[in-house]
């Protein structure tokens, strides 16, 4: 159930992008995430795709860095999706997955519960905690 159900319908579509721009308060995140969902839709529709899986959202920062962005233009459209990919979660559109790691541990968006999370997009863009220097003896 990896599918983004609303993609089919603009309505639905429209819906689903309300919900996601609902949940901002700044109208300036609210501005650029409303031009970052509609990149991402129209880049969607472009091709056949799989759904809505890691792999799209992989391939959408890929297209976005070959277009030469800089890496905060990145990171806010990659916000966009990540915030859509919760709400399509918690509108049951989208399999929600439920993660393992203990409460603060570094799991993304609730980061002292085990509230569920859409993983399907969200382990693609989560940072990577590095190991500290190797003990050198």
């Amino acid at each position: 159930m990896n599918d983004l159900i609303v993609v089919e319908k603009l309505a639905e579509w429209q819906r689903l992008k309300a919900l996601v721009l609902d949940s901002v308060s700044s109208p300036i995140t609210r501005r650029v995430y409303n031009m970052a969902l509609d990149e991402f839709i129209d880049w969607f529709r472009l091709t056949p795709r799989p759904g809505f899986t890691k792999a799209t959202v992989s391939a959408w920062r890929v297209s976005l860095e070959a277009r030469g962005l800089g890496s905060s233009s990145i990171i806010i459209r990659m916000s966009a999706i990540r915030k859509l990919a919760v709400e399509a979660a918690d509108n049951g559109l989208i399999a929600r997955v439920y993660t393992t790691a203990t409460p603060c541990s570094g799991s993304t968006l609730d980061r002292c519960s085990k509230k569920p999370i859409a993983r399907q997009v969200i382990a693609g863009q989560r940072s990577r905690k590095l190991s500290g220097p190797a003990n050198k003896r």
